[in-house]
């Protein structure tokens, strides 16, 4: 096993890979009927069809 995998097998990631990893979870779009997560790319929903899908809050969430 290479090197890299291994660092992901132990939760170790790089500066990179977290940027790449939080990009991916904030870059999307939600539907507004059935709440589903789509691409960025998505013009209706994956899962119901709806046309209204908004982005992602960009807001950073607090959990207590």
């Amino acid at each position: 096993m290479s090197k890299v995998n291994s660092d992901f097998i132990k939760g170790n990631l790089t500066p990179e890979n977290k940027r790449i990893a939080a990009s991916r979870n904030i870059n999307i779009k939600i539907c507004l009927k059935c709440h589903c997560h789509n691409s960025i790319n998505a013009t209706k929903c994956r899962k119901c069809g709806y046309k209204g899908l908004r982005l992602k809050s960009k807001q950073l969430e607090k959990r207590g």
